[in-house]
């Protein structure tokens, strides 16, 4: 079971945070047995890992279209009322200016933002979610994306991460230091974009 996403080093409202992550989590009846994890955003941790991914992307990702990465491909949310429906949209939009803000001073201040889960009395941190939301926010605008090899082969590092570790079996010392390298993963793709000429 995994607890709340954990803070960063950002400015960063837990409260906010708390909020936004349960109306993620509830955006939809509860799943079928078939429900695909991939189908949608539904927790802060997969988001941060989403919006990181949008961020990334050469192209500029207007908020409209990564609005829609956070849905269901075919069936738009639910809301209980149009101020749910507002709420949730503000704080999305929030969470990409947060987010956003650790590109300002080129990464100096990223961490992925993940959960913590309890295993023989240690919040032990879990990287799963938050992939899950890179890869999604890569994959649905991967066309956007100019590619070279160099920047081919760090997403693949990025997005075979969890199984290329082994995070699930390492110890608390080694998840951290896992969770070094794979920010400095994405330190390193933002530093080819950035020197790549045809990015924007």
């Amino acid at each position: 079971m995994h607890n709340k996403a954990s803070s960063k080093p950002t400015k960063f409202d837990s409260n906010k945070a708390n909020e936004l992550d349960d109306l993620l989590l509830n955006l939809y009846p509860e799943p079928a047995d078939d429900f695909d994890k991939d189908e949608h955003i539904f927790s802060l941790s997969m988001l941060d890992g989403y919006l990181t991914a949008v961020l990334l992307c050469p192209d500029m990702i207007d908020h409209e279209d990564w609005l829609e990465g956070v849905w269901q491909e075919d069936a738009l949310p639910q809301f209980k009322s149009q101020a749910e429906k507002e709420k949730l949209i503000k704080l999305l939009i929030a969470e990409h200016s947060r987010v956003k803000k650790a590109f300002a001073n080129e990464l100096t201040e990223f961490e992925p933002l993940v959960y913590h889960e309890m295993h023989n009395g240690q919040a032990l941190p879990a990287i799963d979610l938050w992939l899950d939301g890179f890869e999604r926010g890569f994959e649905y605008f991967v066309d956007a994306w100019i590619l070279n090899p160099q920047i081919e082969a760090v997403i693949d590092d990025i997005l075979g991460f969890d199984d290329d570790c082994d995070f699930e079996h390492l110890s608390l010392d080694q998840r951290n230091k896992s969770l070094e390298r794979l920010t400095d993963l994405i330190i390193q793709l933002y530093a080819l974009i950035c020197s790549n000429p045809n990015a924007k």
